[in-house]
Formats: structure tokens, C-alpha cells, sequence
């Protein structure tokens, strides 16, 4: 059984995934089993099962063909011929998942149904469908769930178990309904679910031809027809996505971004944010591998926060930059 886990592990590493994405993200610890510590946290069998919402998603996007969306994104995935991995959809959680019935305290305690926590491994792979954002209201802070910050907020999640024996037990994804409202959305919420799981099938985030971003050294074509599909982020001006990549599932700049000219002023900004979110998003995935053999849904949200709030960070120096161009000066209150 060992060996056979191994087996799928090198192949999510070494296959055709390593041209679309890192290395793992998740290594065991020294918290478990003998033998498993330095290997990666990964599904068992390769075989995942997941379980989705019994609500709509969206006004265009009711249970059923929610149902279909997330099918689809889990499509990538598991067409690569050289993975021996299978995804298939388990049934339905126990109730409509919803700003009602999930919470979280100020001291980060989260209040849920007991089928989508993380000690819900009977329903390992638990899809929210979150219809009006209240959801990501409750988990994200007041207003995550809008439609300004679909950007950031249309799709999140991640692992928040693991065995000692080096398994993923539970992953669980928000879908954020006001960002799937128009049919113009779905290729954003789609490629953003895309990427998402593939955190849950245990890749990391690639720094492979981050000069596509950077723009240092000067990116070639090759650059940009590697850029790999689990890149860590995405420039802001990247909406919607097809700007970007033409063909969302397999990104590729080649067509757009090697036309456009070296960053220059508030772009500046986000490299130098863009670098700091690497190396303090990257050190605190270090601390989480190490840390032992579960983690909570709390952990896995920090996890997410740390990602989002760099982005914050550049909107809003964005937004000063702007101002200091116009002569604007933000009124006092």
C-alpha cells in the first residue's frame, strides 16, 4: 500500500503536472508515522471523492448544474493520462451551507455543520456552494463576499486534515455565488475552482518563469508558454482572466503579455509586495508541514488570509498612487 501511494506521489511531481504547477505543498513532519517524515501529504489510493451543497450556486447555476461546474474543473486534474488519479462526486452534504448556519468568533473559532469540518473525513472533499456570499461574510470578514473582491474571494479552500499515516483526510472549497451571478463570470469562477484544487490534490505553488510577472530578466517566448496553471498569483489587471490567458485551463501569455511594456509606477508596488508574499506565505506553509499531522479549518482560513491581504495591500497602494497623480488628497473624517 506504501509503495503504491509513493507511486502516485511521484507521478503528481514528475508528470505532465509539474509543467502546470510546483512541487508538493503539504511534507510530513516529525509528527508522523516512522518512515513517513520529508514525504509528501497526499490522497490515498489517489482517489478522491467530494460532496457538494445542497443549495444553488448562483440565479444561473442551480444545484444541478453546479453540480456539472464543479465536474468540470476537476476535469484537468484527472484527464492527465500519465496521473493515477479519479474524482468523483460522493453525493450531496447533509443541508444547504449558508451565512445561517456557519460562523466565526473573534478569537477565530469556527462554527459549521459538522459535515464540511475537518473532522469530517466520511465526506472528505466538502464544496460549498456560498449563493449570496454570506458565507465568505462569516469566514473571510464582513463584506469578503462581495462583488469587488471577487477578485481574491470567488473561489477558496483547501486541506485542513491530514493522517499520520501522510494522507490528505479533508479538504473543503467555497464557491462564492455573487461571483458566478453572469454567464461573463464563469470562466474566472472556473478557472480560480481550477486552481484551488489543485491545492487539494496536494501541489504547491510554482516559481517557475516568474518573470512573466517580474518582468526581470525580460521574459522570452518560452517563458510565457510555460507559465505554468499554479503560478502563486495573478496580476490585478487580469480581469477577466481571458485577458490574460485566452484559454484559462492552460494559461499561456504569449499572446498578450509579452506585448505589453516593462512595470512601471504603482506596478513597481506589486512586485515589491508580490516578492514579501512569497517569502512570508512560504515561510508560514513551512511552519504549518511542520507543525504536526491535522490542522483546523481555522488554520486553513490564516493560510488563505495571508495569501489575500498582500493583494489588499496593492489595491490600496494602487489607489494612493492614482490620487498622488490626480493631486487628490483622501478626506479626513
Amino acid at each position: 500500500m506504501r509503495s503504491r501511494i509513493l507511486v502516485v506521489a511521484a507521478f503528481l511531481i514528475c508528470s505532465a503536472i509539474a509543467s502546470r504547477a510546483g512541487g508538493p505543498a503539504f511534507i510530513a513532519g516529525s509528527g508522523y508515522d516512522p518512515g513517513v517524515e520529508g514525504h509528501p501529504l497526499i490522497w490515498a489510493n489517489g482517489s478522491l471523492q467530494y460532496f457538494t451543497d445542497q443549495g444553488d450556486l448562483s440565479p444561473i447555476l442551480p444545484n444541478a448544474q453546479a453540480d456539472i461546474f464543479v465536474a468540470a474543473a476537476f476535469s484537468p486534474w484527472t484527464s492527465i493520462s500519465s496521473v493515477a488519479l479519479t474524482a468523483s462526486q460522493g453525493g450531496h452534504l447533509a443541508e444547504d451551507v449558508n451565512g445561517g448556519n456557519i460562523a466565526a468568533a473573534a478569537n477565530g473559532t469556527i462554527t459549521a455543520p459538522a459535515d464540511i469540518t475537518s473532522a469530517a473525513t466520511g465526506t472528505p472533499i466538502g464544496i460549498v456552494y456560498d449563493y449570496d456570499g454570506t458565507v465568505t461574510d462569516a469566514l473571510l470578514g464582513q463584506g469578503a463576499g462581495g462583488l469587488a473582491d471577487c477578485f481574491t474571494n470567488a473561489v477558496y479552500g483547501g486541506p485542513d486534515n491530514f493522517t499520520t499515516a501522510g494522507n490528505i483526510a479533508h479538504a473543503f472549497v467555497v464557491i462564492n455565488g455573487i461571483c458566478a451571478a453572469t454567464s461573463a463570470q464563469l470562466p474566472d469562477v472556473q478557472y480560480r475552482l481550477i486552481r484551488v484544487l489543485g491545492r487539494i490534490l496536494g501541489l504547491g505553488w510554482s516559481q517557475a518563469n516568474l518573470n512573466v510577472l517580474t518582468r526581470k530578466p525580460p521574459p522570452a517566448d518560452a517563458d510565457f508558454a510555460g507559465f505554468p496553471l499554479m503560478h502563486f498569483i495573478d496580476p490585478i489587471s487580469c480581469v477577466p482572466i481571458s485577458l490574460c490567458y485566452p484559454n484559462a485551463a492552460v494559461p499561456n501569455l504569449t499572446t498578450v503579455s509579452k506585448q505589453r511594456e516593462p512595470a512601471t509606477g504603482w506596478q513597481n508596488l506589486r512586485q515589491r509586495v508580490l516578492h514579501r508574499c512569497f517569502r512570508e506565505c512560504g515561510a508560514a506553509d513551512a511552519r504549518r508541514e511542520r507543525g504536526g499531522a491535522a490542522t483546523s479549518l481555522g488554520s486553513a482560513l490564516a493560510a488563505i488570509r495571508c495569501e489575500f491581504r498582500f493583494w489588499f495591500r496593492v489595491s490600496r497602494q494602487r489607489r494612493q498612487h492614482h490620487r498622488r497623480l490626480r493631486g487628490c488628497k483622501r478626506p479626513s473624517l
